[in-house]
């Protein structure tokens, strides 16, 4: 299913590793050249400005030919036919330059992968409409409709934010089934919501250190931090108090609440604290980021309806407050405590990397011992010199 390379996957992640430990000086330069010879690899990692820049001029590229192309064919009655066709056809152009080019992680395909989910979902959701702009069936309809072939996309090239997209997409119909059932299925939204978030997070966190699934491992970091999100917003006050408004088409006045307000007040402040907690006794950097940053949110939401001081004051007493805490941590962090540093290094995958780390060593120890070996000298008895009976 996966159109990348699996041996030039593991090959590139090895030559990176080594090439970590040669900046670090624990391998000799030859010893990585030994390395890159065992492991070739075909892929190439562009820097992300790089890959930001290409990206951009490939957007450009192929929009502009998708309206000289829409202003040589115009045709209302064939739009949604024509988004299809381009969009199977951009599938397969990113297709072919991982194939025959070698492209990987390229600002090139990304572009092309996003273009032709837009496209294909754009044509798909026109011709069901019956070629109509108004695009008058339920949602539910033109968001499951697209459900496949972002899905399909998402595996086949491993991409986290068409993953991020997809599943955004579920947790919308999910959200737009349960108001189906009316005054009921708005009043246990927040609460359904929250427990979907909480299964989808438990099945995409145990398939984390699946080895099969090692090559998608960025698309299940960022599934991981988008469930522990929902989660969190799922029970965030100031979303279900909009969402009461905007639903019940009702305004609360002040001096009111809407119901469990204690528990929405309890949620926002408290579950950010315990992704932190949680993150820290896991060793979790993802989750302690995620719990940092929902943290934020929550203080802004509660102080959007319960002003204490001027937004600017406390800004500066937050960020004087988070630049203290930051420093005494890197203090306190100096020296390992309960497997936590401030100084260790840490990558995006530490099983990956583990597995990297000990091909590594085990390629560059086989290697000097091998050679370290040739050069003595052998064979020889009572202190000959190395000069047997044969010689």
């Amino acid at each position: 299913m996966l159109i990348y390379n699996k041996a030039w996957i593991d090959n590139l992640e090895i030559q990176k590793q080594s090439a970590k430990w040669l900046k670090k000086k624990l391998i000799t330069k030859e010893e990585h050249e030994n390395v890159k010879r065992e492991f070739p690899s075909e892929y190439h990692e562009s820097n992300f400005i790089v890959r930001i820049g290409i990206f951009i001029f490939s957007i450009i590229v192929i929009f502009g030919f998708t309206g000289l192309f829409g202003l040589i064919t115009a045709s209302l009655d064939a739009i949604g036919v024509e988004s299809l066709l381009l969009g199977i056809a951009t599938a397969y152009i990113a297709t072919q330059f991982v194939l025959s080019r070698h492209y990987y992680r390229s600002g090139v395909t990304d572009a092309l992968i996003y273009f032709s989910v837009l496209s294909f979902s754009f044509g798909i959701c026109f011709l069901i409409s019956g070629n109509d702009f108004d695009f008058g069936l339920d949602p539910v309809v033109y968001y499951i409709a697209t459900l496949p072939f972002a899905t399909f996309i998402a595996i086949r090239f491993a991409d986290a934010f068409v993953a991020l997209v997809v599943y955004v997409l579920l947790f919308i119909i999910n959200a737009l089934l349960v108001l189906k059932a009316g005054s009921i299925g708005q009043m246990i939204l927040p609460f359904e919501a929250i427990l979907l978030s909480f299964v989808c997070y438990k099945l995409i966190d145990s398939r984390r250190n699946v080895e099969e699934y090692k090559y998608w491992h960025k698309v299940i970091a960022a599934l991981r931090a988008a469930t522990l999100t929902t989660f969190y917003l799922s029970g965030n006050y100031l979303v279900v108090r909009e969402l009461s408004e905007e639903l019940l088409h009702t305004t609360i006045q002040p001096g009111e609440d809407i119901s469990l307000a204690w528990f929405f007040y309890a949620w926002t402040i408290i579950v950010p604290l315990l992704y932190i907690v949680y993150g820290l006794k896991k060793r979790d950097h993802l989750i302690i980021r995620v719990g940092i940053l929902l943290e934020v949110v929550g203080i802004l939401c509660i102080k959007y309806y319960y002003s204490v001081m001027p937004l600017e004051t406390a800004l500066i007493i937050a960020g004087i407050f988070l630049v203290v805490l930051a420093r005494l941590s890197m203090y306190y962090l100096r020296e390992p405590r309960n497997g936590i540093t401030y100084l260790e290094e840490t990558d995006d995958d530490d099983e990956l990397m583990t597995a990297v780390g000990a091909t590594v060593v085990s390629h560059v120890a086989g290697k000097s011992i091998h050679q370290e070996e040739e050069s003595k000298f052998g064979g020889g008895q009572s202190g000959g010199g190395g000069a047997g009976g044969s010689f």
